[in-house]
């Protein structure tokens, strides 16, 4: 722990003491912060306390936010420092806000800094929200920022809230902005 009471590393052991695999594949995990107690930097270690890939595809995952603390860029390292894929096929991220610090925009790119598609099937998600900061639309985009269907067989959902903020309609859409069944309605039936 830090002077601050956070986890800065984290280590599994057995019963003799040794180190362990823990849930994420790596044997080691250390955290770094920045001034703002944000989590900036995480790595992945292997027994001997080298970098090594978790599970998740990466060996450290590098953490930029912005003047109002928001997270704003996420990428992926290798054992080698070099940008790689995680296990859903992207290297990193990057996230937009209103003057609302909603999130509007997050964009999944790839190695070569370009929009990627990832394993659910877009390379972005665009959302627009109303007066009281519920998100009332969702868009899947693909590289080009047009929409895209999920992996689930929709491209966007719509949502209606009552009086109390509680959601009460919810409607799938297609990549035309109509409405649509899709995978997961289609399996309850």
């Amino acid at each position: 722990y830090d002077m601050y009471g956070r986890v800065v590393r984290q280590c599994c052991l057995d019963t003799e003491g040794k180190p362990m695999l823990y849930v994420n594949g790596a044997y080691y995990g250390t955290v770094k912060y920045d001034a703002y107690g944000q989590v900036k930097e995480l790595r992945a270690f292997n027994e001997q306390e080298q970098p090594m890939c978790t599970s998740d595809g990466w060996a450290a995952q590098i953490n930029d936010y912005d003047d109002k603390l928001r997270l704003v860029r996420v990428r992926n390292y290798n054992e080698k420092d070099e940008l790689c894929l995680n296990k859903e096929g992207w290297a990193g991220c990057n996230c937009t806000y209103d003057s609302f610090g909603n999130e509007v925009e997050r964009i999944y790119i790839g190695i070569d800094a370009a929009p990627r598609l990832i394993s659910l099937g877009f390379a972005g998600v665009r959302k627009e929200y109303d007066s009281r900061g519920r998100e009332v639309k969702r868009m899947y985009l693909n590289e080009d920022g047009q929409p895209c269907l999920h992996k689930d067989g929709y491209a966007g959902v719509l949502s209606e809230y009552n009086a109390q903020g509680n959601e009460v309609n919810r409607v799938y859409l297609g990549v035309d902005g109509q409405p649509c069944q899709h995978k997961s309605e289609n399996k309850q039936q």
